[in-house]
Parts: C-alpha cells; sequence; structure tokens
C-alpha cells in the first residue's frame, strides 16, 4: 500500500526508501523465542484485537503470541483476564477524557495481578506505518 500511495503522489522512490527502512528495521528485531510469550493488547470496554489483524502481525513482529482467543475484533473481559493472564499487557497510555470504558483498563484488580504492561499510543497501531514498526520494536524490548 505504502509503494502504491508512493506512486499516486508521484513519489515512490521516497516510498521504496521509507519501505526499505522498515523492512530493516523488523530484521533488526531480536529472533523470537520456541516459545513465544503470550500479549494482549486491551483497550477500552476490553476491546482486543484477535488473530489476522494488523496488531496480531505487529506482535508476532515483536516475538509474541497474541493472547487474545479469537479472530478479528472482539472483547476479553475483566474476569477472562484475570483467570488467564498474559504475559504482557498492552494498553493506552492514560489521558484523554475520564470514561468508564476506559478506566477498565486500568482496574485495580489488573494491578492486583501484576501483571507485566506497556503502554503504546494506539495511532501506531491504527494502521501499517513506521509507527507500526515503532509498536514491534518497543514490544520487542520488552520482551
Amino acid at each position: 500500500q505504502l509503494l502504491g500511495l508512493g506512486t499516486a503522489v508521484g513519489e515512490p522512490a521516497r516510498a521504496e526508501q521509507i519501505a526499505a527502512e522498515m523492512r530493516a528495521a523488523l530484521a533488526g528485531l531480536p529472533p523470537p523465542p520456541a516459545e513465544r510469550p503470550r500479549a494482549l493488547l486491551w483497550q477500552a470496554r476490553g476491546f482486543a484485537p484477535g488473530e489476522g489483524t494488523l496488531a496480531a502481525a505487529v506482535l508476532a513482529a515483536a516475538g509474541f503470541a497474541n493472547a487474545a482467543p479469537f479472530r478479528g475484533y472482539g472483547f476479553v473481559p475483566l474476569e477472562r483476564l484475570l483467570a488467564s493472564p498474559p504475559d504482557l499487557l498492552v494498553t493506552a497510555p492514560p489521558g484523554g477524557p475520564a470514561s468508564l470504558s476506559t478506566a477498565l483498563t486500568h482496574h485495580p484488580a489488573v494491578a492486583a495481578a501484576g501483571i507485566p504492561r506497556v503502554t503504546l499510543d494506539p495511532a501506531w497501531l491504527a494502521c501499517g506505518s513506521p509507527y507500526t514498526v515503532s509498536a514491534a520494536i518497543v514490544l520487542a524490548a520488552q520482551r
């Protein structure tokens, strides 16, 4: 898509350069362990991307298995999260307007469970871009 967009806007060489930089950054990530740790991208109201999503591809590139128990998008309730905690919980950083839907990701029971957590800007996972590669780099460093 990046290469097609570069061609469409008359910048095919720049698009190829960006794509090459993204491929090189991904190739430079440490190899995954034989048994990949499980990570869950957990958003407001327990929304989570499962297999077959861009977020799952980022987790895989970072050396994780996706802990969401479905394909596509769905919800992981607090009770399921606590019953089968991932090795890493990935949430958005706190901020923005306060709401009950985002409060779930900072529930005291999650803190009490001691699940390791990293925060990522949700925009990094909205569509494939150099920021998506940055997300994989941050997650690989957490592994």
